[in-house]
């Protein structure tokens, strides 16, 4: 079995500094008899991620296989379309995305070979809570079954919903949902300003306190909901369908 952790970074290698290489020794610390691949997207980023990734000799001292590949077009963050990229270029049996500023705790590892050496007819997701807030687009599933629905829905833009989307669209495909448990998941603590600001401003847009989905925090995540709860009454479960998904 290969696992492959799979995050995408767009101006925000000051996250990955405290995470990153953090997340790659606590994986690597495991028994399982697995291979461990490590693909890191730089989403056209302007600040000091190439720097940080070519002086840090840290990235050739654990026996995984470590990639950094790399757009040079992007103008504004788009999560399905990076989620997608990472998808298809990684090698793995299974994938599991990360955010750049989440942490790997305990032995997520071995809990992974464990599942699905098992079963591999299930995809692993976060239950959304106060807690796990900011933690919610860590999914794991099979590559097969990445490709076999789609991938994530890149008709789906700005922030939110779409690894709900995703995980939803999977278990109407047939496999199970697995909830990650808490202790494998640590966050960095920012604002939702740092959260979104490399997004396209006018999918920035916040909702109202009158808003019936006001919870829902952002016009991109609820327009997402509306679009993911559409397309699953409808039946229509594998996404991006009639366009070149995830292309670098």
């Amino acid at each position: 079995m290969k696992i492959s952790f799979l995050t995408s970074v767009m101006n925000r290698t000051h996250h990955l500094k405290k995470t990153y290489l953090q997340n790659i020794q606590c994986c690597v610390n495991t028994d399982a008899k697995c291979q461990l691949e490590f693909i890191l997207l730089n989403f056209n980023s302007s600040d000091d991620i190439d720097d940080y990734i070519k002086s840090n000799n840290d990235f050739n001292e654990y026996d995984i296989n470590f990639r950094c590949i790399r757009n040079s077009s992007a103008k504004y963050f788009d999560m399905s379309r990076t989620k997608n990229i990472l998808g298809k270029y990684a090698t793995g049996d299974i994938l599991c995305w990360i955010d750049a500023d989440n942490f790997i705790y305990d032995n997520f590892v071995n809990f992974i070979h464990t599942s699905f050496s098992d079963n591999n007819e299930i995809i692993m997701s976060v239950a959304y809570s106060q807690y796990t807030s900011g933690m919610c687009g860590r999914v794991v599933c099979t590559k097969s079954h990445f490709q076999k629905i789609g991938g994530y829905d890149e008709s789906m833009k700005g922030w939110g919903y779409e690894e709900i989307d995703f995980t939803t669209r999977s278990v109407k495909c047939g496999v199970s949902n697995i909830n990650i448990p808490t202790k494998y998941m640590g966050k960095l603590n920012h604002t939702d300003d740092e959260r979104l600001k490399n997004y396209e401003p006018l999918l920035k847009y916040k909702l109202p306190a009158s808003h019936s989905h006001h919870q829902m925090k952002f016009k991109s995540n609820y327009e997402n909901f509306r679009l993911s709860s559409s397309n699953i009454k409808k039946n229509i479960l594998i996404a991006n369908k009639d366009s070149n998904w995830g292309l670098l």
